[in-house]
């Protein structure tokens, strides 16, 4: 996959409160990041220490992907 193939099909977000209820049950099999994702992003965000970001798939979206260039 290119780099534009990839950034057609996902959305690269802020994680913000509402994207992490949407996510409520992710778990990416790291403890330590699992942990950070359920209670240190947030905390983080608003003391302004740091901002977390994710790729998201445009499906999660409701958002059709646009056609790709057949090569």
């Amino acid at each position: 996959m290119t780099n534009d193939e990839f950034l057609s099909r996902y959305v690269f977000k802020e994680l913000t409160e509402d994207v992490l209820a949407e996510c409520e049950h992710f778990s990416c099999g790291v403890n330590d990041l699992d942990e950070y994702f359920q209670k240190d992003v947030l905390a983080y965000s608003q003391r302004m220490v740091s901002r977390s970001y994710v790729f998201w798939l445009f499906h999660f979206f409701y958002v059709p992907l646009p056609p790709t260039k057949s090569h």
